[in-house]
């Protein structure tokens, strides 16, 4: 293969769109060792992605809302087309972007139109490779955890009453358009939002839990400023049996937080894609969407995906999965922080 000087990846989109990028992206890295590979991606894709790796040499933002992309495109396929790119690898199926890097590079590889059915992380390593010349074996989502993030992730926990010897077990409720009101999912909110008598009944049941392992399980929510109120009420309507977490939004110290955890609980979010990528154990719940396409790409032992669509209310969407059907997943990774009896004599 010609050595290739500099190559672009295409990606615009939110948080865990970006999270499923990062096994392409690692294979992708490891098999140009010699390329300056450059991302066009959105201002959420820089903020997750930066400091993902030092040879992602640089990130060109593209607005996708209506009017600052159309006002920006111009100029911004002017700068791509000056750095003379050797290949572009577009992970984006919407013909608009096919449109937008056409002419930036001699080779164009893009995802295959109407492959729906595999997971959008493996469509994308499908896509590299093929390319590659030394064959770089897949992995895993990954996204690096500082230690910086960490020391403030510990003393964030620590400000909220939660120490280094507890368990705490995340539950997420909210996803990317919940502010935008009844309408934000085009699907319907039944099927992204699981209910909040289901996740107050649930934290009961942990803390039950916990006294009967012995171990002491803490639910906690990290809620944005503008999720405060519904995280409080939720608080409340728990017997207080959920810590509620909040601050200002710090990524770094988010994914240091999400990798402390036992276990993260949360419907087809980002924050999913982003607990599979530190490593901690995630049960997903899904309702309209198919986690074979947009589930946790992780291995099994530490993902369980429960499906609306498996119980006799589906129609229902997410609040057909019950809080005791959910305490039932946990259960495994609940046990595994039960420590080890300590030998005597």
């Amino acid at each position: 293969m010609t050595a290739l000087r500099r190559v672009l990846a295409v990606r615009v989109g939110r948080m865990g769109d970006m999270v499923m990028l990062t096994p392409a992206l690692r294979m992708l890295l490891a098999g140009l060792p010699w390329s300056e590979v450059h991302l066009l991606t959105s201002a959420e894709g820089r903020r997750v992605l930066r400091g993902f790796d030092p040879r992602l040499a640089a990130f060109h933002l593209y607005h996708r809302r209506f009017p600052g992309g159309l006002l920006d495109r111009g100029k911004l396929r002017r700068a791509l087309r000056a750095l003379s790119f050797d290949r572009v690898y577009l992970f984006e199926s919407h013909p608009f972007y096919r449109k937008l890097v056409e002419g930036l590079a001699p080779e164009i590889h893009g995802l295959v139109p109407d492959s729906t059915t595999a997971h959008y992380s493996a469509r994308c390593l499908e896509v590299v490779a093929p390319t590659l010349d030394r064959l770089i074996a897949p992995g895993a989502l990954t996204l690096p955890v500082t230690e910086a993030g960490r020391a403030a992730a510990a003393a964030y926990l620590e400000r909220h009453g939660i120490g280094a010897t507890d368990v705490p077990v995340g539950l997420h409720l909210t996803f990317s358009e919940s502010s935008r009101g009844p309408f934000a999912s085009g699907r319907g909110r039944r099927h992204r939002e699981w209910p909040l008598a289901e996740c107050a009944e649930l934290a009961g049941l942990l803390f039950e839990e916990g006294r009967r392992l012995g171990i002491p399980i803490r639910p906690v929510i990290d809620a944005l400023p503008e999720e405060r109120a519904m995280a409080e009420k939720l608080r409340e309507s728990s017997g207080g049996r959920i810590t509620v977490l909040s601050g200002s939004p710090d990524f770094e110290r988010y994914k240091a937080l999400l990798a402390r955890l036992r276990l993260l609980i949360t419907p087809n979010t980002g924050p999913m894609h982003v607990a599979a990528a530190v490593g901690t154990p995630v049960v997903a719940l899904f309702s309209g969407w198919s986690p074979a396409e947009c589930g946790p790409f992780a291995p099994p032992e530490r993902a369980t995906v429960l499906r609306a669509e498996d119980t006799d209310r589906p129609e229902q969407g997410l609040a057909a999965i019950s809080a005791a059907r959910v305490l039932d997943a946990s259960r495994r990774w609940l046990e595994a922080a039960v420590p080890a009896p300590t030998a005597t004599g």
